[in-house]
């Protein structure tokens, strides 16, 4: 998980702050818990790119549509996996 946080990857991020938050694999750390939690809500608005995907899509865009989903999916948003998928 450390290796893809530290590229950016959205799902690692909240993953490593979950471990850090409970103590799972690591010491329990609410410093580092909320470091992670900071960066995942700082990221962007990935939320906004999947409900432009879905209005593309149900309007029958479906190419612009499949490029959000893709984006979405590679910051680590299963929604947007499975969607790609």
């Amino acid at each position: 998980f450390t290796l893809a946080a530290n590229r950016g990857h959205m799902l690692a991020l909240y993953n490593l702050a979950m471990m850090h938050l409970n103590g799972f694999g690591t010491p329990r750390s609410c410093t580092n818990a909320l470091q992670f939690l900071k960066s995942v809500a700082e990221r962007g608005s990935w939320g906004l790119k999947l409900q432009n995907a879905y209005k593309l899509y149900r309007a029958g865009v479906v190419d612009p549509a499949l490029m959000l989903y893709t984006e979405a999916a590679e910051l680590g948003y299963e929604v947007a996996q499975g969607n790609v998928a």
